[in-house]
């Protein structure tokens, strides 16, 4: 059986002596692994559709539970991202997290748009930091994680300084439990809460860096992805 995905490359590693074994996100058809068979070969058709990051519109063969690339149309290789380090490992920490939390073929459309919005804002020249903030703030609530932004979950104070990401909420700062942020990093992520997913292209947010990092840490953890080894890189004892 054929079917036809708009799929983004999440992972792509060698297998046998002219392939590669892709993991594909699409909207349609969630987290999928399908054998691009010969894409290493001098000249192969499918060698641009499987590499890291390209987005493709992709026909493929499915017997037995198993996906092979029969042709690709590539509709945006995210180029301009590779040529900058930070916004690379920006690109790939956005790639390991929804490999992490999407679920094979189970369809998961918001989560991709937010994905190819945030990779477009990046080949755009979106600041990195802006992106990894828009992205971990958005994964949260697409995936049934967001946090309420408003008065205090716990007194109603209006004024809060922490968020309590267990219990999925702002703290004021006399009532107990939360991590501290600035009252300036939460007006952004309110900021960031009333935008649309195609906003990230344009937009400056300007978020402190260590918030922004300590911010994507903790949401990850909530929504279950944990470490992800390329967020180093943007600490600084690795500048």
């Amino acid at each position: 059986m054929y079917i036809t995905v708009l799929a983004v490359v999440l992972r792509a590693e060698n297998y046998r002596d002219n392939d590669k074994m892709l993991t594909l996100f699409s909207g349609e058809k969630g987290k999928i692994e399908a054998l691009s068979r010969g894409c290493r070969k001098q000249g192969s058709h499918l060698a641009a559709a499987s590499e890291p990051f390209v987005c493709s519109e992709m026909q493929l063969y499915e017997k037995n539970g198993r996906y092979t690339l029969t042709q690709a149309v590539v509709k945006d290789d995210f180029y301009e991202m590779r040529s900058d380090l930070d916004r690379f490992y920006c690109g790939s920490i956005l790639l390991a997290a929804a490999e992490r939390c999407t679920v094979p073929e189970s369809p998961d459309r918001r989560v991709f748009a937010l994905l190819i919005n945030c990779l477009y804002g990046l080949t755009k020249g979106a600041d990195p930091m802006d992106v990894l903030l828009f992205f971990s703030f958005r994964l949260m609530y697409a995936l049934g994680q967001g946090l309420s932004l408003g008065n205090c979950i716990y007194c109603m104070e209006p004024s809060v300084v922490k968020i309590d990401f267990d219990h999925g909420g702002c703290v004021c700062a006399d009532c107990q439990g939360g991590v501290e942020f600035s009252e300036r990093f939460i007006s952004i992520l309110r900021l960031i809460y009333s935008s649309g997913v195609k906003d990230i292209a344009d937009a400056v947010y300007g978020a402190d860096r260590s918030e922004t990092l300590k911010f994507l840490r903790y949401a990850f953890d909530t929504v279950n992805i944990g470490h992800i080894k390329a967020v180093d890189y943007f600490d600084d004892e690795h500048r």
